[in-house]
């Protein structure tokens, strides 16, 4: 399991990896994609689009991942976070 909550502060290409009680927690964006003629401020927003964010990112970390397993998704989310503040 990959636990996800939101960072207000991330942009939707954006996440970010805290430990809380010794577990990787996954930040994303709660926002959706803008949409044409809609403000953020009326657009829907929340939980359930940071964890579609974060599944787009596991989705993407799975073309790079060797071993196909929680731990090495986690890994290869690991080592994309590092490469991003490096």
């Amino acid at each position: 399991m990959i636990s996800v909550d939101v960072d207000w502060s991330l942009s939707r290409d954006q996440f970010r990896v805290s430990t809380e009680s010794g577990e990787p927690v996954f930040y994303a964006s709660g926002y959706p994609r803008s949409l044409p003629g809609v403000s953020v401020s009326r657009n829907l927003n929340g939980i359930s689009f940071a964890v579609a964010n974060m599944t787009g990112f596991v989705a993407r970390a799975l073309e790079d991942c060797e071993e196909r397993s929680l731990s090495g998704i986690l890994n290869v989310l690991a080592l994309e976070t590092q490469q991003v503040a490096g």
